[in-house]
């Protein structure tokens, strides 16, 4: 190789890496954006949907670079919706009025137009772009069908649905949103809540969710509840939690900011925000937790 095709080379990859750079921070700050927003869910929305599209991928044999494509798009499926008015937001679709519903459909093409403006998100906001769609064309915005729809929009708008049924409101709707003394009460409260979820999931999987998709998330989801049920509840000091456990209760800042929810599984970035948190006196020195 010559010199001149070693710098070329060499210049090559350090603009390659400037630009994954690039993209990472761009989406950091954007996801950031989108969890600020989030103010009708138990937990995180948009990092759960993050999550478990990037683990129903892998499932479904997805490469890395597929699969981080897939992981971001879940993170920001929904930041069409910044700044939407509550009267919006605080409903489920199925809830709107005819003119309130064609504005919530305008997320879409708002999120499409955000994303797009780096030219390193094209594939993502693609993805963004028909996670509504649905096989037998009956979604929006362009009513695509089958294989129209791109694998990351059909894993996506399975886990959006799960999470939406599942955790969305859930604490207004109950009206309990006390700590859990066991793992047994956490499965056995949310167990009929997700039947109807995963039934509503599986009798629409062939027309409106891929088949495929809905085994795949179905298996995932699966396997945590049972892993759930083996797991005892203790309470820590924040430095000494580890990834991979999970919150016992929900937990708040003193501005009424969500930042754990029970059930939901604690990261290597989760324990970071708590411990910060609790040096400054937002959240307790000591939570319950799963493990």
């Amino acid at each position: 190789m010559s010199n001149h095709d070693s710098t070329f080379e060499s210049y090559a990859d350090q603009l390659a890496t400037q630009l994954a750079s690039s993209i990472f921070q761009t989406t950091d700050i954007l996801g950031q954006l989108v969890r600020a927003s989030e103010k009708q869910y138990s937990g995180s929305h948009s990092q759960f949907v993050g999550e478990k599209s990037e683990a129903v991928a892998r499932q479904l044999g997805c490469t890395e670079g597929e699969c981080f494509e897939i992981k971001t798009a879940g993170m920001l499926h929904d930041i069409g919706k910044i700044g939407f008015p509550e009267q919006i937001t605080s409903k489920l679709p199925s809830e709107l009025a005819t003119e309130d519903f064609r504005y919530y459909m305008s997320h879409i093409d708002e999120g499409f137009r955000i994303l797009s403006i780096h030219e390193g998100l094209a594939s993502i906001a693609n993805i963004v772009n028909q996670h509504h769609e649905r096989l037998d064309g009956g979604g929006f915005p362009n009513r695509l069908r089958g294989n129209e729809i791109s694998l990351g929009a059909k894993i996506i708008s399975v886990v959006d649905y799960y999470h939406n049924s599942m955790f969305r409101l859930q604490r207004d709707k109950t009206g309990n949103s006390g700590q859990i003394t066991s793992t047994t009460a956490f499965l056995n409260s949310t167990q009929s809540k997700y039947a109807q979820t995963m039934n509503y999931l599986h009798q629409r999987a062939g027309t409106h969710y891929s088949v495929e998709v809905v085994d795949a998330f179905t298996g995932i989801i699966e396997g945590e509840r049972r892993q759930l049920g083996e797991r005892t509840i203790m309470r820590l000091t924040v430095n000494q939690i580890k990834p991979g456990m999970m919150f016992a209760s929900d937990y708040s800042t003193s501005y009424g900011l969500l930042i754990a929810a029970k059930g939901e599984q604690i990261s290597s970035e989760a324990i970071n925000r708590l411990i910060a948190l609790a040096e400054i006196g937002e959240i307790p020195t000591k939570i319950l937790v799963m493990s």
